[in-house]
């Protein structure tokens, strides 16, 4: 690790079916995406913080520090800000597995 401080948006969800990255991203790097995606975490996913702990995202507050990617490496950063809302929230939104599971 770098020593690299940035600044990280976490988006806490309290759905049971949501967006949940398989790997790791970087909103802003070269592995983002070319339109901009807000990525959404389930409720009870543990984030590893600077100093290497856990805590359940829920728990995560703006000025935290934690583990984070930028351009693939990994860096620390600065929580900027959390959103939290219910699943009435997500409206129509779903998972969709292999064409067929929802």
């Amino acid at each position: 690790m770098n020593g690299k401080v940035g600044s990280v948006f976490v988006v806490c969800v309290m759905a049971a079916a949501v967006f949940l990255p398989a790997m790791p991203f970087d909103v802003r790097g070269e592995s983002a995406p070319a339109e901009p995606l807000d990525p959404c975490f389930l409720a009870g996913t543990q984030i590893t913080m600077a100093d290497g702990s856990h805590k359940n995202i829920k728990q995560v507050e703006p000025g935290d520090r934690v583990k984070s990617f930028d351009n693939g490496s990994i860096v620390i950063g600065e929580v900027t800000g959390v959103y939290c809302h219910s699943p009435d929230d997500m409206g129509a939104y779903y998972l969709v597995i292999n064409d067929r599971l929802r």
